[in-house]
């Protein structure tokens, strides 16, 4: 479910706020829409670790988040480019 939310619900959110709300130029929410769609960072696992928070789910997501932008960030790329 977090990785639904990662790579689908946060780049319409911030579709929404900068193309929508914010009317900034075509550009900027093509750049906010393709940096919302990366997968997560390797860095979280290493706060989730720290911090007692489950690291084996984070590092699942992780991966499960890398796995899928293989094939969403291509379609998100053509789709916002074109």
């Amino acid at each position: 479910m977090i990785t639904v939310a990662k790579l689908a619900v946060y780049p319409l959110l911030v579709w929404l706020i900068l193309g929508r709300m914010m009317q900034l130029d075509a550009f900027w929410v093509n750049v906010g829409v393709l940096i919302a769609c990366l997968p997560s960072a390797g860095n979280i696992y290493v706060l989730a670790q720290r911090h007692d928070a489950d690291p084996q789910q984070v590092s699942a997501a992780i991966l499960l988040s890398t796995i899928v932008s293989v094939v969403s960030f291509p379609c998100v790329a053509w789709l916002a480019l074109d």
